[in-house]
């Protein structure tokens, strides 16, 4: 099960195939979006049901045990994706940015609300926050703030019709970086796009927005592992990903997938013994049986064995998520090739490779930045200043002029011990 079909046509059928289906089914795998396996992981707890899966979403929200006891994740999940955004941010010593996102997909928001989470533990001051949808574009007010760090949580669609206009409102490298969440954009060429903003329209076509973005995007790629950490499983060498798949996305996909499936086998073969001692088998299994499936969700919980995706696959209790996960940041660039991986994050760690990165020791939130004046140092220079400015003018007059009785008191002595006590006040 990997479509994100989350109406009635794909939720449903799923259900009319586990109650009618002429085949005992144990164990889903799948889907990929996390709205889809939110419902499915809902139905799989309810008591007529008790289906073990283990899906490719990444959302937060499924790693609430009690609400989704027998789903499990394969894949990288969202909140420790965008911790390595904040790492990033925080080891080039970004002050200041700025956070696209996108209300109408609950993904999106989900990772944004998990990104605030993990800035937590970082002093970054969010200077522009503010959603985009197909009529509403803020890059002018976003420019009109001075940030130069801009994390977006945007989908495809959106995603492409802002960095189209972002390059034609000069909003590009070396004034701007831009963080993205979406893989999709990361992996996929960005194709043609067209915008009318401020009633202008603006086009892009693929080479430009090649050329434009080069060095501009890094993008944190959050359900995809980088390329070159994909092994084969000791055992299964006649597997080959990269011949079976078509494309980079599906690639990677197909090595979840397969982690998953193995994950599923391994489990199932592991609990047939405890199942003999308890007088049972996986045949006794019917779609209610949780005494069996808690047993296969035991088994699945223990396992620990080398994934294709380059990590040992080994599931946290507390959330069902892998423990071990990697996190690739990748640069856009025609430069160092769309997918080329200058960072990975492995267990909270981040890890930079020895490559040139445009904007590592940049500091991008303090070029060409006005800075107000602090209402101390106006102060400090009308009270301070000033009268220092005007004193120093009188003892250059009555130095220069010292001889000009208009200007001096009856006795030079005299006029120096007005100075002295003109100190002594100021």
């Amino acid at each position: 099960m990997t479509a994100c079909d989350i109406s009635w046509n794909g939720v449903a059928n799923l259900v009319r195939n586990l109650y009618y289906s002429d085949k005992q089914v144990i164990a889903i795998v799948g889907p990929e979006c996390s709205s889809v396996a939110q419902v499915v992981g809902s139905l799989l707890g309810l008591p007529q049901i008790s289906l073990i899966n283990i899906h490719l979403a990444t959302s937060y929200a499924l790693s609430n045990r009690t609400l989704y006891p027998y789903s499990f994740g394969i894949n990288t999940p969202k909140f420790l994706s965008v911790a390595a955004i904040a790492a990033l941010i925080d080891h080039n010593g970004w002050s200041r940015i700025g956070i696209l996102y996108d209300p109408s997909v609950p993904e999106y928001v989900d990772s944004y609300r998990t990104f605030l989470n993990a800035m937590k533990d970082y002093t970054v001051e969010f200077a522009f926050t503010s959603y985009v949808s197909l009529t509403y574009f803020p890059l002018a007010g976003l420019k009109a703030t001075y940030v130069r760090v801009i994390v977006s949580f945007l989908r495809r669609e959106l995603q492409e019709k802002v960095l189209c206009l972002a390059y034609h409102m000069n909003m590009t490298y070396p004034r701007y970086q831009w963080i993205l969440v979406d893989p999709t954009t990361a992996n996929d060429p960005l194709g043609n796009v067209s915008i009318v903003y401020t009633n202008t329209e603006y086009t892009c076509d693929q080479d430009l927005m090649s050329s434009a973005l080069n060095r501009s995007v890094s993008a944190v790629i959050d359900k995809l592992p980088p390329l070159d950490t994909i092994t084969p499983v000791p055992g299964i060498s006649d597997y080959d990903p990269f011949e079976n798949c078509s494309d980079v996305t599906a690639i990677v996909e197909c090595v979840l997938t397969f982690d998953a499936t193995l994950a599923l086998a391994l489990a199932l073969n592991r609990s047939i013994r405890p199942l003999m001692e308890r007088n049972l088998s996986l045949s006794d299994y019917t779609s209610g049986e949780h005494s069996i499936a808690s047993i296969i969700q035991q088994e699945i919980m223990s396992l620990s064995f080398a994934g294709m995706a380059g990590t040992i696959v080994q599931f946290d209790p507390n959330t069902g998520y892998p423990s071990a996960v990697i996190t690739s940041l990748l640069q856009y660039s025609e430069e160092f090739g769309i997918n080329s991986t200058f960072a990975t994050m492995l267990n909270g760690t981040l890890h930079f490779k020895d490559v040139a990165v445009a904007f590592v020791s940049t500091d991008f939130d303090r070029i060409h930045r006005t800075t107000p004046i602090p209402l101390a140092t106006v102060v400090v220079a009308i009270g301070v200043v000033v009268p220092l400015v005007v004193l120093v003018g009188i003892h250059v007059l009555n130095t220069v002029y010292w001889n000009v009785p208009s200007i001096k008191a009856s006795s030079s002595n005299l006029n120096h011990f007005a100075y002295v006590g003109c100190n002594f006040i100021l």
